[in-house]
């Protein structure tokens, strides 16, 4: 017997912000923990892709450390072949 799980809330609609000037074109993914957005960065001018807490697993803090702590990870690299943070 296969288990299946609650869908959660609808993930964000296009034209909303997932965070202060980045603004959702599509949503791309759906995990168990995260929503993957594909994104327009007004900061930067160009598309993103964001990787966000799904909302109804927001309050689940080792879940928001880790996405934290991948971030971290990701602005230490600096090399031509790999995307920047």
């Amino acid at each position: 017997m296969s288990r299946t799980e609650a869908p959660g809330p609808p993930p964000l609609a296009g034209g909303t912000a997932v965070v202060p000037r980045y603004e959702v074109l599509a949503h791309l993914c759906r995990t168990r923990w995260l929503d993957l957005y594909d994104d327009w960065s007004q900061e930067r001018e160009c598309l993103c892709v964001v990787k966000a807490v799904r909302p109804d697993r927001g309050g689940e803090s080792p879940l928001r450390e880790r996405l934290l702590q991948e971030g971290r990870r990701l602005q230490a690299f600096t090399h031509p072949h790999l995307v920047r943070g």
